[in-house]
């Protein structure tokens, strides 16, 4: 990857937690503060821990989720991990982000099992923000 403000991809990133976490952690797409009215946020884990994850959903008045954003803390698995939950839940139901579990979340990215931790604090920020949505 390169040009204006990419991150080229690093190569002991990628060997430790694969290509998918190493491209999801470079530019994650989800990353950051969302901006405007009708965001809520759940929240997981703890920094002193190795991992927090807060997680933001945006919904519709059908009990669809329109968009998601998050901040994260911890290794590249966290960050890949919470960027691709953020774009999983888009356009989908309440009713149906119960199947986006930390194996799921871990078996779409290829996390190496000694990094899968962090996938659970993801799913537990997940499910409270979309408690409180």
């Amino acid at each position: 990857m390169t040009g204006c403000g990419a991150i080229p991809l690093d190569p002991a990133v990628a060997s430790t937690y694969g290509g998918a976490v190493a491209a999801r952690f470079a530019a994650p797409a989800h990353a950051g503060r969302p901006d405007g009215t009708g965001w809520l946020a759940g929240e997981a884990g703890r920094v002193p821990a190795g991992a927090m994850v807060r997680i933001w959903l945006c919904g519709d008045t059908a009990g669809g989720v329109t968009a998601a954003r998050f901040e994260a803390f911890g290794d590249p698995a966290v960050v890949a991990a919470a960027d691709w939950l953020c774009e999983a839940v888009a356009g989908r139901p309440l009713t149906e982000l119960g199947d986006l579990t930390a194996r799921r979340i871990s078996e779409a990215l290829a996390i190496p099992a000694a990094h899968m931790d962090g996938t659970l604090v993801v799913e537990d920020a997940l499910a409270a923000a979309a408690e409180r949505l």
